[in-house]
């Protein structure tokens, strides 16, 4: 419930980091894409490994990393989907 629970504050405050920051994008897609990258590099590249929480990149195989991007590109297509959505911009 732990680990639930602070995916979703992680997720939001990100989501919130991006509202605050937004800039103007043509392309919706390209910005979640973004965004969802950018996410996934903070964890996976960041403070996930250097916790020891999880092996760094270079030491998974690549099945083990293509779900995690997929799921945080998905993310960021969401998440600017949503933001457009609320703010009438869609």
């Amino acid at each position: 419930a732990a680990g639930i629970g602070l995916s979703l504050a992680y997720g939001a405050a990100f989501g919130a980091l991006y509202a605050a920051a937004r800039g103007h994008s043509r392309s919706r897609l390209l910005e979640g894409a973004l965004l969802g990258t950018a996410v996934w590099a903070v964890g996976y590249l960041g403070w996930l490994p250097a916790t020891n929480l999880i092996p760094p990149v270079w030491r998974q195989e690549a099945k083990q990393i293509t779900g995690p991007v997929v799921q945080h590109l998905l993310y960021g297509v969401i998440t600017v989907a949503a933001y457009e959505y609320l703010s009438g911009k869609w």
